[in-house]
């Protein structure tokens, strides 16, 4: 009898016919736990990667994809703006690449994001390393 109640009780919740709530509760806690385990296999995500290139571009090398990172949002540096200039695929471990430029003086802002990474602050002084040699 508690079996038919949770089953009938579940239908409308889970969108499925009443008989089948058990099944779904089966696969959606498979797919939590195949999920848990590739992430403890594959370890954290590797941090991203910041190249300063020529002419006051960055290309930022990331595992996962920047959401939002299009050409029209403006995307905060250290305090200088930049935007999207192109993205490009690359292989595993940073599979999505994106080259910034400068943004253009008195530019509208359609869309702003902070960019911070751990490793940005090595990446600058060494450029600055760079600079004074």
């Amino acid at each position: 009898m508690l079996l038919w109640k949770v089953q009938f009780a579940g239908g409308p919740v889970s969108a499925e016919v009443i008989p089948s709530l058990l099944v779904v509760l089966f696969f959606k806690l498979s797919d939590l736990t195949s999920r848990s385990i590739n992430r403890r296999r594959t370890g954290p995500p590797a941090a991203d990667e910041v190249e300063w290139l020529p002419e006051n571009r960055i290309r930022v090398r990331s595992a996962a994809p920047k959401t939002g990172w299009k050409s029209s949002i403006t995307i905060g540096i250290d305090g200088q703006w930049y935007e999207v200039e192109h993205e490009e695929h690359a292989q595993p471990p940073h599979p999505y690449v994106y080259v910034l430029r400068p943004a253009p003086q008195g530019k509208i802002l359609r869309g702003y994001q902070e960019y911070r990474a751990a490793h940005l602050e090595t990446a600058a002084m060494k450029m600055a390393d760079a600079d004074l040699t």
